[in-house]
């Protein structure tokens, strides 16, 4: 029972070397690590250059947007005065002929007087 006991351990010493060997083999594939970080990082600055120029035409499309809504309400504006306008004049003239179709009854009604 001794030798088997003994037996035991070795094959549970090499079954833990066994294991252990993976894990000192990682230093040699993380020695490749750095340039795959390397990458990483590189990918990582063109993003962020491309965030910056997509954040730089944002605010340039934002700066015309105002632009536009600036144009859009003095556009909105000159409409709405030159429709009061448009509309006082029409009140004008209705009155005016209003005037006129009142004179003219009225000398119609004289002349059959």
């Amino acid at each position: 029972m001794i030798y088997v006991f003994v037996f035991s351990s070795v094959e549970a010493y090499r079954y833990q070397i066994e294991n252990e060997r993976p894990v000192r083999s990682e230093p040699l594939v993380t020695a490749s690590a750095p340039s795959v970080v390397d990458e990483y990082e590189q990918q990582i600055k063109e993003l962020q250059k491309k965030l910056s120029q997509y954040e730089d035409e944002r605010q340039l499309l934002r700066e015309r947007l105002n632009e536009v809504e600036l144009e859009f309400g003095k556009a909105n504006d000159e409409r709405s005065s030159l429709s009061t306008m448009y509309e006082e004049q029409l009140q004008s003239v209705i009155q005016e002929r209003n005037a006129l179709v009142e004179q003219q009854a009225t000398q119609t009604a004289e002349r059959y007087n």
